[in-house]
């Protein structure tokens, strides 16, 4: 009987130290899925904060290009005015400043414009300078 008790005894403790160690690799095992799931969803995080800063970076962009071409576009139709408004009437011409000999040699980018017949209605006389047209600020100073 001691020998029966004794073996009752060791199976009773295998069995109870072989059940501690599977809940303890149960609770390691669900502790690993768990730290990987909250690494995923870290990355996952991350990746979509890198994404939505790529994106608004790009609109922003975008919308400074838009911003210049449309600066581009009131700059061109504020020069075709400008010209509409010089060149006008069919009485007038235009020619290049560097025709004349009082010009300064700088500014080749300068553009007069003459009356060619004269237009009481409009106070002009044949010959007279109407306006120069010019295409950078330095030359408009002067």
């Amino acid at each position: 009987m001691a020998k029966s008790s004794s073996n009752i005894k060791k199976s009773v403790i295998l069995s109870r130290s072989t059940g501690k160690s599977s809940a303890v690799s149960r609770r390691g095992f669900a502790l690993i899925v768990a730290l990987s799931l909250m690494a995923f969803v870290l990355l996952l995080l991350l990746s979509m904060t890198s994404l939505l800063r790529v994106e608004t970076l790009s609109m922003q962009a975008n919308l400074e290009r838009v911003q210049a071409e449309q600066n581009a576009l009131l700059g061109l139709r504020e020069a075709m005015g400008a010209l509409q408004l010089a060149l006008g009437p069919d009485q007038r011409v235009s020619a290049a400043a560097n025709l004349l000999e009082t010009t300064v040699e700088q500014r080749p980018q300068v553009l007069g414009v003459w009356a060619t017949a004269d237009a009481p209605d409009l106070d002009q006389s044949e010959g007279d300078l109407i306006a120069w047209l010019v295409s950078d600020a330095q030359a408009s100073e002067e």
